[in-house]
């Protein structure tokens, strides 16, 4: 996990969290979710950083958790995966979110020279995400041409097949 860290240069340490999400919360609207928990329980929103880590990537993904008005620290927000908890590294500068798309850090954790490809076709795709402007929680509205290119680019990243892998 190394590689991811330096890339993020945080002075934080990641630390786990437990994960208890909340039955109005979406899976990939973390800051939404985190809102929608302080309007009805208080606490602060804690930004950072969600890790994770498989044999070909490092990944670090901005990512929101729930800090209690008691203080402790819970994720709320669905995972895909069920996980019961996630490797967390707090923000340490000023960022906040400010409805605009995030695209997840990737380090290839191989030499495989495939793997560089396929973390240059997921920036490509975070640039035309880029290009939108968000018009709800759970939409952004991209030009025509642009969503195109995404989705022909995430349909070859979700082939497996085509990458080798």
């Amino acid at each position: 996990m190394h590689k991811i860290l330096d890339l993020i240069n945080s002075s934080n340490t990641p630390i786990k969290v437990s994960l208890n999400p909340e039955p109005y919360a979406k899976i990939n609207n973390c800051f939404y979710n985190v809102e929608d928990k302080i309007s009805k329980d208080k606490g602060d929103i804690i930004y950072g950083w969600k890790l994770h880590e498989t044999v070909y990537l490092q990944e670090a993904e901005r990512h929101a958790i729930w800090k209690s008005p008691e203080g402790y620290l819970l994720d709320i927000t669905p995972d895909p995966n069920y996980n019961t908890e996630i490797l967390f590294l707090e923000e340490d500068g000023d960022w906040m979110f400010d409805g605009s798309y995030n695209g997840n850090l990737k380090v290839n954790n191989t030499d495989n020279p495939l793997i560089d490809d396929l973390i240059l076709v997921d920036k490509t795709i975070t640039s035309l995400w880029r290009k939108g402007n968000r018009i709800s929680r759970t939409h952004i509205n991209v030009p025509d041409i642009a969503l195109k290119f995404i989705n022909d680019l995430e349909s070859l990243v979700s082939d497996k097949k085509s990458l080798n892998f």
